[in-house]
């Protein structure tokens, strides 16, 4: 799968007994009458792994089987959702296929999702379990109940011969887009084999480089050739996966529309997808499903469902059913605290076949006689990492007893030697001189003050503080109070502190008596000197921040965007929105510089520069896609609007799109 952002709106339980849990079912099972909101309320917040000990635990502690009992107690959709809830994912899987081949008709829509979307080990485990559960081959089964090109896409997935290794090879990309081109639209007719070689094999990163050496080489989506070039189930199976390796939450979002739209609602899906996704990626499904479809999700399954089945669904998918977490705070949206890691993935990655002494010589050839070989220049800096640069660098001082930088400066000039010399510094040090120009001489870059001290990490600020010494015999902090002031000073000394919590935990307690402290500040003027955001902004987890914001918007009605903008001006509402930019979305938050660098007239690029250098290595594939989003146009299109000559030629190179 594409490397993308995870977060379930399911996590585990903490604390956690599972005979609590199974006592609580029991309970709301005994008597007359069931209390589904009990079923409904240990359902959606535990795990499917706990939900197994749960299981476990009925049993021994009752004698009874759980699935029994709940089939007796309730029923229809919202019984086929509690027992969805209790399957292992991969018998859960098992049977889904099942009953998509099982009978007359076959469910081709299910067999796409399942088998496009499951990793290897998945597809090897749900096949394990087919045979376990129904005695019977899936891959057989499926041959039977399918036919052509989509019958052997099916088969190459069921195959598990998928390259999960995450790497991403440009050669091998552009050979791909080439034969996909010469298979499809440059050809009478289309050569499936090719396509399905290619699709089913390929890792999802890698065909992500493949669709866009597509678009770049031969002027065409992908998705449009397949749509021009296929029909019918194949052309849905090639486009899952086409999808599924751009987009794995729009993937999925668009499933859950195309359930509810129109009449009636495909619950099988439905309920396939909120139970499978809801521990993964629901958060960025959600995401999704509003860009694309103008409407949230919780809005779609409030309309087209109904009864405890749509409360179970709200509450899988942390939409508007809450549970009760402080004694003065009575609602908590559930997804505030079910943040899971995010996944980051650069555009430059280590070299591999790596030789510093080649790379130093290419240099040198490149710099040596008339002229200079600038593409040279632009491949080595753009096809290593900053610590592969860095063995350059020493390798070419001591190997030809010269100085890289003196050289080039001898040889580039402009923005091309900026971003060259860049890109040759160490991070710290970077970050380090970019603090030092931003506060020198007349006027300060407050922006670029903001953007390092309020996204680099505990460690690299401390790193960042004794490399300005070291560089500068001076101390950061003296500098930075001497040239700023007020609160936004203070929040600036705040961040140079290093004190933010980085445990990643979410205490939701704490998020509602933050977004409570919040708001006293603000309705009763009680924060004149900042005491109380700069507190809670400069100090709190990012994770945790998350929750105070959301816990302030269910509390009190607004976006803490809306107050900061309207209780602060200037550098200090800059500050504090940068936190909360970062908090819900860092890609966005630098997909935003970039843009305001860019636009209009003329070119900051001194931002335009450090954040294309400093995130290349860190999450500049996010940070593409969230440029997309919100601006409808590429980061590559308006670096090459914007920008000219190799200076441009290295940005988009850095930025994983130079052609």
């Amino acid at each position: 799968m594409a490397a993308s952002y995870t977060q379930g709106t399911i996590v585990p339980k903490n604390p956690f007994s599972a005979e609590q849990a199974a006592g609580a079912l029991r309970k709301a099972m005994k008597g007359l009458g069931t209390d589904e909101a009990k079923i409904i309320e240990v359902m959606s917040s535990h795990t499917n792994q706990q939900r197994q000990e749960i299981f476990t635990s009925f049993k021994t502690q009752f004698g009874k089987d759980l699935r029994s009992e709940l089939k007796s107690e309730i029923s229809g959709r919202f019984e086929d959702l509690v027992l969805a809830l209790l399957e292992t994912p991969v018998n859960y899987d098992a049977r889904e296929l099942k009953a998509a081949i099982k009978g007359a008709g076959t469910d081709e829509g299910a067999l796409i999702e399942i088998l496009c979307s499951r990793s290897n080990a998945q597809i090897l485990a749900i096949k394990q379990a087919y045979k376990t559960l129904f005695k019977s081959d899936l891959e057989k089964d499926i041959m039977s109940d399918t036919s052509g090109h989509f019958k052997r896409l099916l088969v190459s997935q069921l195959a598990a011969g998928r390259d999960e290794s995450g790497s991403v090879d440009p050669d091998t990309a552009a050979q791909d887009a080439k034969e996909l081109f010469e298979a499809g639209a440059n050809k009478l007719g289309t050569d499936e084999s090719t396509f399905n070689r290619i699709l089913s094999l390929r890792g999802y990163a890698q065909l992500k480089a493949v669709f866009e050496a597509y678009q770049q080489n031969h002027g065409k989506d992908i998705e449009a050739v397949i749509q021009a070039e296929t029909s019918g189930y194949l052309e849905d199976g090639y486009l899952a996966i086409v999808r599924l390796a751009k987009n794995p939450p729009a993937y999925f979002a668009q499933r859950l529309h195309k359930s509810m739209k129109g009449a009636g609602t495909k619950d099988s899906t439905l309920i396939r997808v909120v139970a499978s996704r809801s521990e993964v990626d629901m958060i960025q499904i959600k995401q999704e499903f509003q860009r694309l479809f103008g409407k949230t999700l919780g809005s779609f399954i409030k309309g087209d469902t109904s009864g405890d089945y749509k409360k179970l669904l709200l509450a899988l998918c942390a939409e508007d059913y809450f549970y009760v977490t402080h004694s003065r705070w009575n609602i908590f949206i559930l997804s505030s605290i079910n943040m899971a890691s995010v996944h980051k993935e650069g555009t430059i990655v280590p070299k591999s076949r790596f030789s510093p002494e080649q790379a130093a010589v290419a240099l040198r050839t490149a710099m040596k006689g008339l002229g200079t070989n600038e593409a040279e220049i632009i491949d080595v800096m753009s096809t290593h990492n900053n610590q592969q640069r860095q063995e350059i660098l020493a390798t070419f001082n001591s190997m030809l007893g010269r100085d890289l930088r003196a050289d080039l400066k001898s040889e580039l000039s402009g923005r091309f030697l900026d971003l060259v010399l860049a890109l040759l510094e160490l991070p710290v040090n970077y970050d380090a001189k970019e603090l030092k120009a931003a506060i020198k001489g007349l006027g300060t870059d407050e922006d670029a003050l903001i953007e390092i001290l309020c996204s680099r990490s505990n460690a690299q600020i401390l790193a960042i503080k004794k490399a300005y010494k070291i560089l500068y015999q001076s101390d950061l902090e003296n500098d930075i109070v001497g040239d700023t002031s007020g609160i936004f000073k203070r929040l600036l000394v705040t961040q140079l502190a290093a004190g933010r919590d980085e445990s990643g935990t979410v205490d939701p307690a704490i998020a509602a008596q933050d977004a409570h402290d919040l708001n006293e500040a603000v309705t009763n003027k009680l924060d004149t000197d900042g005491t109380t955001f700069n507190r809670i902004f400069c100090l709190r987890s990012y994770r945790q921040l998350k929750a105070d914001f959301d816990a302030y918007h269910i509390s009190y009605g607004k976006e803490i965007e809306d107050v900061i903008r309207a209780e602060t001006s200037g550098d200090l509402m800059e500050g504090y929105l940068a936190i909360v930019r970062i908090a819900k979305n860092p890609p966005a938050y630098f997909a935003e510089l970039l843009y305001k660098s860019m636009k209009g007239v003329g070119t900051k690029d001194s931002t335009l520069i450090r954040v294309v250098v400093t995130r290349s290595e860190v999450d500049m594939v996010q940070i593409k896609h969230a440029f997309q989003r919100l601006y409808g146009k590429s980061l590559r299109s308006f670096i090459k609007g914007d920008t000219s000559g190799d200076y441009k030629k290295l940005l988009l190179a850095l930025c994983g799109a130079s052609k």
